[in-house]
């Protein structure tokens, strides 16, 4: 039983990280994404991952900037090294 907990809790974790993602990448504000779980429950009324599906604009605030960013900062250090790298055998 607790790792169908733990299941479910990773898999809406996804889906927050995913929107998360989606409002930065469109430009929606923070504020927008305010009770979209509200919006969600009521379009996907059978939907586990939409009952669990928490949303603010302070959490995707939070998400976006200490979560998202810097392992997208980190990734881009490294391809960065990665080129350096590579140019020095050229």
């Amino acid at each position: 039983m607790t790792v169908d907990l733990s299941m479910k809790s990773s898999i809406t974790a996804n889906a927050e990280i995913i929107w998360a993602l989606k409002s930065t990448v469109n430009g929606y504000s923070n504020y927008s994404c305010a009770n979209i779980n509200d919006t969600f429950k009521k379009m996907f009324p059978d939907s586990k991952i939409a009952a669990q599906f928490q949303m603010s604009s302070s959490k995707v605030s939070y998400m976006v900037n200490h979560g998202l960013a810097p392992y997208f900062q980190t990734i881009l250090k490294d391809e960065v090294r990665k080129s350096r790298l590579l140019r020095c055998f050229f």
